[in-house]
Parts: C-alpha cells; sequence; structure tokens
C-alpha cells in the first residue's frame, strides 16, 4: 500500500466515526497524518512464520490469552458488561440517526450489577446497581435536558431489550412500594448527590417499572457527571485502543493477559487465542461442564505449541459434569486439549482468521454479538464437546 492509501483509510475512518469539528476534537478533512509503518523485523519474522508450515508456525509474540462464558444470558457474555457495550452502541446510533441531535462523538459507559451465585457459580443477577454514561455534546443543551433524554431515548429502551432478548437468569425479590426517594437520594454521598439522575414514585411505577426488572429505586444513575464534556476525542485525552483492552474483552470478569486485539494482525496471539479461548469457553458452558467458566492459554514467541493451559472459575466438579463425566481440573485441560487446535496456524485457519474482518469488529466488543451477521464472529460458534 501507499502512503497516500494509508491516509485515505485513517481519514474515511475519523469521518465515519463522527470526527468533523477541529474546535472541540478532530477534523478528518484538516488533520496531519504521519506514517511511521514499516516492515516487521526480519528476526521476528524468521522466528514466527518464514517458511514454515500451519503446523510449525509459531506465536508472534510470549503472553497469556483468555476467554470466558456464562449461562446467565443467551449471548454467554456477562449481563453488566454486554449492556455497557449495548449502550454505547445505541449512544453512538442514536448520534448517527440524528435522534439526539446533540450528540458528538466521545463516549463511554460503565454498567454495576448485583448478582445472586449459587453453589455450582451460577450467577443470577439481581438488579442494576449504577449506571454511568458520559458522552460529549453541543454547548447549546443543559445538562438536565441532556440527562432526562438520553435516560428516556437511550438508557431505558436499551435495558429494556436487553431483558428481553439476551437475559437468561434473573432473580428478583425486593418490594419498593412504599419507597422514599427524597430521602434515599439524600443519604447518597455528596458528590453523587448533585448529579445522579433522579427518579420518583410516578416515573417509576408508571415508565421504568413496566419496561425493566433491573432498575430499581436504588439504582444510581450517572450521566454526564462532570457536568460539561464538549470538548472531546483527542483534542482532550489520549485515545483507547491498546490501553483499555478490558472494554474489549469482558468487563473485568475475565483474567486479563494484557494484550491488545485491535492494531495487530491474525499472526498475533494476543488477537487469535483469544478468540480461540472464548470458543473454548463458550463449548464447556454449553455442553455442561461449567455455568461459567475462564480459560487462559500461554504462548512463547516462535514456539507453536501453547505452554500453558489453565482452567479458571469451573465450579462444583465434585460431580461428574457434561457427557464426558469430567471430575477434575486436569481432566478439563486433557478435553480442551484433545477437542481444539491451539497452534497459532491452526487457529488461524480454524476461525478463518485471514478474512478482511478485523476493522468491523474494532469497536462495541469482540465477543457475544451477531449484529455484523454470525459467520462474522466465528469463534462465537459452539463446538460440540
Amino acid at each position: 500500500m501507499t502512503i497516500h492509501e494509508y491516509e485515505i483509510i485513517v481519514r474515511n475512518t475519523l469521518k465515519r466515526v463522527g470526527f468533523d469539528d477541529a474546535e472541540h476534537s478532530i477534523d478528518y478533512r484538516t488533520c496531519k497524518i504521519h506514517d511511521l509503518i514499516d516492515q516487521q523485523s526480519p528476526d521476528i519474522a524468521q522466528a514466527v512464520h518464514v517458511n514454515k508450515s500451519d503446523e510449525e508456525i509459531g506465536a508472534g509474540d510470549q503472553g497469556l490469552m483468555s476467554g470466558y462464558a456464562t449461562n446467565e444470558t443467551r449471548s454467554m457474555m456477562p449481563s453488566s458488561f454486554q449492556l455497557a457495550n449495548k449502550l454505547a452502541f445505541n449512544l453512538s446510533q442514536a448520534r448517527k440517526n440524528n435522534s439526539l441531535s446533540f450528540l458528538r462523538p466521545d463516549g463511554k459507559t460503565q454498567i454495576t450489577m448485583k448478582y445472586h451465585e449459587d453453589s455450582t457459580g451460577k450467577l443470577y443477577p439481581i438488579s442494576i446497581d449504577t449506571i454511568i454514561l458520559s458522552t460529549q455534546h453541543d454547548e447549546n443543551i443543559t445538562n438536565e435536558d441532556l440527562r432526562d433524554q438520553i435516560f428516556h431515548k437511550v438508557v431505558l429502551p436499551t435495558i429494556s431489550t436487553f431483558e428481553k432478548e439476551d437475559l437468561v437468569n434473573f432473580q428478583q425479590d425486593q418490594d419498593f412500594i412504599n419507597f422514599n426517594y427524597e430521602h434515599y437520594y439524600s443519604s447518597l454521598p455528596q458528590s453523587q448527590r448533585n448529579v445522579v439522575y433522579k427518579l420518583n414514585k410516578e416515573l417509576y411505577n408508571n415508565i421504568v417499572k413496566p419496561a425493566s426488572n433491573l432498575i430499581l429505586p436504588t439504582t444510581k444513575i450517572l450521566i454526564n457527571p462532570s457536568g460539561r464534556f464538549v470538548i472531546g476525542g483527542p483534542k482532550s485525552d489520549c485515545g483507547l485502543t491498546g490501553r483499555k483492552i478490558v472494554c474489549d474483552s469482558f468487563g473485568g470478569w475475565s483474567q486479563v493477559g494484557g494484550g491488545a486485539y485491535s492494531g495487530k494482525d491474525y499472526s498475533k496471539v494476543d488477537r487469535s487465542a483469544s478468540y480461540l479461548c472464548r470458543q473454548i469457553t463458550k463449548s464447556l458452558v454449553h455442553g455442561g461442564y461449567a455455568n461459567r467458566c475462564t480459560v487462559q492459554l500461554g504462548y512463547a514467541i516462535g514456539v507453536s505449541d501453547p505452554v500453558s493451559v489453565d482452567t479458571f472459575g469451573v465450579y462444583n466438579l465434585q460431580q461428574p459434569r457434561g457427557k464426558m463425566g469430567i471430575t477434575s481440573e486436569e481432566q478439563l485441560v486433557k478435553l480442551i486439549q484433545d477437542s481444539f487446535r491451539l497452534k497459532p496456524g491452526h487457529i488461524v485457519n480454524d476461525l478463518d482468521l485471514k478474512r478482511p474482518i478485523f476493522e468491523r469488529i474494532s469497536a462495541y466488543g469482540h465477543f457475544g454479538r451477531t449484529d455484523l451477521g454470525e459467520d462474522i464472529f466465528r469463534w462465537e460458534q459452539i463446538k460440540l464437546i
């Protein structure tokens, strides 16, 4: 590719994201682009892939990669993280379809949930403890109007749809008939009291409760708690690629090896082995070996076989699990090694990672998605074991 072709890709990406304002963020038309792309080191290339078969191709770097799955949702994703991703996606859609014309491209979301865990490790979401949503916006909207519109047009519809379409396990036994809203909000820390979006009896009973079981009167809803978010994007802060890797994976529910996915090609096990770990965990949960689990693979640069295979969070192995009657972590690791091809070259072929799909999956998470078609996310396909 030429320098000009690289520049076209960068500018088109910035345009698609919505960065068209140099005063408050960055303008895809006028920003400077420096091409610093170079060839891979020949020392790395000879160790990893040059003149090697799929069987021999080594890991592109050392590292630990993890995957996670849980049966609390149909997508086998943790509810809190899946909700945060869906909020981010729907916030972006509200900007792009102009239903909330004051929105600008920068923003982030976070969900904290309360769970019940039974003796087998199965999780039951009880309620949302805290919703945090921060978004860049135009100067001509008040905080009160912004919070009200985002709650009614983004937050509530997103959570309602999630409960209907994805949530499987749920446990709620609280009664809020005589709940004192004023007393509750006055009991919050001063820093939260002034910025929380406040519900009342009429709003909760007539609008919120019919739409959502997870939002309770005690749910803390913080929409733009900073109070002002007009300057955004690279003009206000650093980006997230390669830095905030947890928002690409499982939102803190799984072990984190430290390697990012985006910005790397299929030869890097940071990406490819993480995708395989997700397929393994989904297959284990679907096969009845666990209600939720994490699988971690470890690799050394230039070496094709993983140096470690570990399983965490597999509960109640005292009783035989799955059709293979697994009763120990050692048996589970052996099942993984026998059922999945763990060498980097095999992972690339089995998941068809040479396809030009990475640009399309670089936002809103790499797991638990079907919005681009099931064939795009091959690692979401369950293997019967």
